[in-house]
């Protein structure tokens, strides 16, 4: 069985800067093409083209490491970017 505790999960889910909203915008794309985002006139998204992905336990429970792996990735990244250079926030 897979799990984490809650403030592993927090802190990863975490995001923490425009360049990472980024960086998960081209990774996702990556895996999963350029999404065709589509609002109506009432304000809501359409859904219609939408493509469904079959997935597997075993490929759910990848992704979601893939996931979970990535993201401390990212945070140990800008962990160290800040230890190491202190910008001034605006």
């Amino acid at each position: 069985m897979m799990s984490f505790d809650v403030e592993t999960l927090q802190r990863y889910a975490t995001i923490r800067s425009k360049e990472a909203i980024s960086i998960i915008e081209n990774h996702t794309e990556a895996l999963f093409g350029r999404p065709d985002i589509v609002i109506t006139p009432e304000g809501k998204v359409n859904s219609s083209k939408d493509e469904i992905i079959k997935i597997s336990i075993g490929g759910l429970k990848r992704l979601v490491l893939e996931a979970v792996t990535f993201g401390s990735f990212l945070w140990d990244v800008e962990s160290y970017v800040d230890s190491r250079y202190h910008f001034v926030l605006k």
